[in-house]
């Protein structure tokens, strides 16, 4: 046991300012704890002592906190997959690219919608661009996909392709006409261009799906109602 009073005149005020610092109140003083108490004990010993009081400050501050906690909350907070959501049958698969519905998918289409420009916001059909020559942008993870639907709308285009989730810098966006995805357009900055647009797309699925999926709110209702 120690019995030096130097020690408890250092020891209780460093207490006192861990207290303060697990409190939200001056978080700073928390370092302090260690090295006042340091110059009572050697620096090993003054962190063996303040560990344990740690422990017991978090563990009131958790039992606090779970009283008070938001379930809800915390499963969006967990990371995807079993910890968030218990293994269930699905309701439907659906397969994009697939053009007819088998026993084990829906199958869906992406149609062309219209062209947005990033600058102005005006809107054109992407039929206008057909038998121009443009540059295609895509950071997909199909980015074929992209290209063959700007082919297949009778244009003539120079691929440009990048890895899924890309961060677009102004040296990746080629210098004249450029088409590309919703998903890359709102990372790709227009400043100073007139010449950007994004292509968007509709899912176009059948009227099976349509009809199995009215009937299944039908007989649950919709959560989100």
């Amino acid at each position: 046991m120690i019995t030096d009073p130097w020690f408890y005149a250092v020891a209780i005020p460093s207490v006192l300012l861990m207290g303060l610092s697990k409190s939200g109140f001056g978080a700073g003083f928390g370092a302090l704890a260690v090295p006042l108490m340091a110059l009572a004990v050697p620096v090993p010993q003054a962190a063996a002592i303040m560990l344990p009081l740690l422990a017991i400050m978090d563990a009131f501050g958790i039992a606090t906190l779970w009283r008070q906690r938001d379930r809800a909350l915390i499963r969006l907070l967990l990371p995807a997959g079993p910890l968030r959501e218990l293994p269930r049958k699905v309701d439907f698969r659906i397969r994009n690219g697939q053009g007819t519905d088998d026993a084990d998918a829906y199958g869906m289409k992406l149609k062309p919608g219209f062209c947005r420009n990033l600058a102005s916001d005006e809107v054109r059909a992407l039929s206008d661009f057909a038998g121009s020559r443009v540059h295609a942008l895509a950071g997909i993870g199909n980015p074929d996909r992209f290209f063959d639907m700007l082919r297949q709308s009778g244009i003539q285009i120079i691929e440009h392709a990048f890895p899924d989730h890309h961060r677009f810098v102004a040296a990746d966006v080629p210098e004249g006409p450029v088409l590309m995805t919703e998903k890359d357009a709102v990372k790709v900055q227009a400043v100073g261009r007139q010449d950007l647009w994004s292509v968007a797309v509709d899912a176009m699925l059948s009227v099976a799906f349509y009809a199995q999926f009215n009937r299944r709110l039908s007989v649950e209702g919709d959560p989100y109602a």
